[in-house]
């Protein structure tokens, strides 16, 4: 949040200055450079998966509009999905080696890797048809419905929900290679490494919902970096996006 009026006020100071100057073409395409920019680095990103003709699964993420493309979160090719969809997996690696997991986890999320690179031309080709990016304004916005009813014994409303501040890209990437790592260690039944998980997310990234599973109450919840919904004749209940709801 902070950052991005920081940014508007930047754009605001330029746009004065630059409208203070002799205004020609060169000014107006500066100008409008500087408005493109600002606008691909806000708003958040909604990832649609389809489940099936009656189900699908959105998740909704700090990621400004700029990124939210297939060519960049899954790779416009085979070479590009394997590329871009094995770099969380090697930062989920780097995470448990630096909570001393067991070699269990570690294989675990090498063979997760190594299912990555594995990938066919036919299976990409299926899963780029199953999968959508949608810029969003905010994903508090989008997925508060979700958020609400997945989390309701904790009472949260709407106006709760907007007062949590959106997380950075390096808090998204490094929360999400944590969180990955220890769900890894849980499955390879790794009690050590699932424990030292917790407890770094919980220093790490105080307050933010579902990476912080020491919250108990709704004013403990600060943060947030991305979140979960869902649309179609299957999805949950209570579940629904705001305004995602193309089926494809």
């Amino acid at each position: 949040m902070k950052k991005n009026i920081m940014k508007l006020a930047a754009i605001a100071a330029l746009t004065v200055a630059l409208s203070a100057c002799k205004k020609d073409e060169k000014d107006d395409t500066t100008m409008g450079v500087l408005l493109y920019l600002l606008d691909q680095t806000s708003g958040n990103c909604a990832e649609t998966f389809k489940v099936s003709p009656t189900q699908y699964f959105v998740v909704s993420s700090i990621l400004p509009k700029g990124e939210c493309n297939l060519a960049t979160r899954f790779g416009s090719t085979l070479a590009q999905y394997i590329s871009i969809q094995s770099a969380p997996v090697d930062r989920a690696i780097d995470a448990a080696n630096s909570l001393n997991c067991s070699a269990a986890t570690i294989n675990s999320l090498t063979t997760f890797k190594n299912a990555i690179a594995a990938t066919s031309q036919g299976v990409y080709d299926n899963d780029s048809k199953a999968v959508r990016y949608t810029p969003i304004s905010d994903l508090r916005i989008e997925t508060s419905a979700a958020i609400i009813s997945t989390n309701a014994a904790l009472n949260i409303t709407a106006e709760d929900i907007l007062t949590w501040t959106r997380g950075t890209k390096d808090q998204f990437t490094n929360g999400n290679a944590i969180a990955f790592a220890r769900q890894r260690a849980f499955a390879a039944g790794d009690a050590t490494c699932v424990a030292a998980a917790d407890d770094k997310l919980k220093t790490d990234f105080k307050g933010f919902i579902g990476l912080d599973n020491s919250i108990t109450t709704k004013s403990e919840i600060t943060s947030i970096i991305s979140a979960l919904c869902a649309y179609g004749d299957a999805a949950p209940a209570g579940t629904e996006c705001a305004t995602i709801n193309t089926r494809f």
